[in-house]
């Protein structure tokens, strides 16, 4: 039990760093450098090579690709906030109980959730990016990749395996109320 106490300690204190540094990122990504909107851009240039894109994206269009962005960035934030509580239960030991399951079903769902979210999210950037041009030049793009799948599978892993947990901590409590 040490051992998973002692390890859950350092897995929360990096999930409190990542809290911490994954809005940063996401205000740098869209505020101060040009690699997100590059990439962005770069990948609706393939999809129509005829379509006019600006070189450099306006201000007012990097805030509301930031914004809408912080949704599937929000959610992961959610799930980072219960990952850290669920780790926190860990370090004192309290592995099969009723909060440590809440913690571990709500993170599995939120994983889920931001699947849903950065599918739309997609959708909206790209649009947003081509919003300015010309009617017949704008883009609407849906993308569903392998991280969205393999994303998808691990939440459904993770709410099985919460399921299973909270199986076994009523059997525990039934045990313990028989003499």
């Amino acid at each position: 039990m040490q051992k998973i106490q002692k390890w859950s300690r350092f897995i929360r204190i990096f999930f409190q760093i990542v809290f911490i540094v994954i809005p940063i990122v996401a205000f740098m990504q869209w505020g101060l450098s040009d690699s997100k909107v590059i990439d962005l851009i770069e990948s609706l240039r393939r999809l129509n090579p005829s379509i006019s894109l600006p070189a450099e994206i306006p201000y007012t269009t990097r805030a509301l690709c930031f914004m809408l962005s912080m949704i599937p960035t929000g959610i992961i934030m959610f799930g980072f906030y219960h990952l850290i509580k669920l780790f926190k239960l860990y370090e004192l030991g309290q592995v099969f109980s009723i909060e440590s399951i809440r913690h571990l079903k709500i993170s599995a769902y939120v994983a889920f959730a931001w699947v849903v979210a950065d599918f739309f999210t997609h959708t909206l950037l790209t649009l947003a990016l081509t919003i300015d041009n010309p009617i017949g030049q704008r883009i609407l793009s849906i993308s569903l990749g392998s991280k969205h799948l393999s994303t998808l599978l691990i939440s459904i892993i993770a709410i099985i395996i919460a399921q299973v947990m909270d199986e076994a901590r009523k059997l525990k409590d039934e045990n313990d109320y028989i003499i």
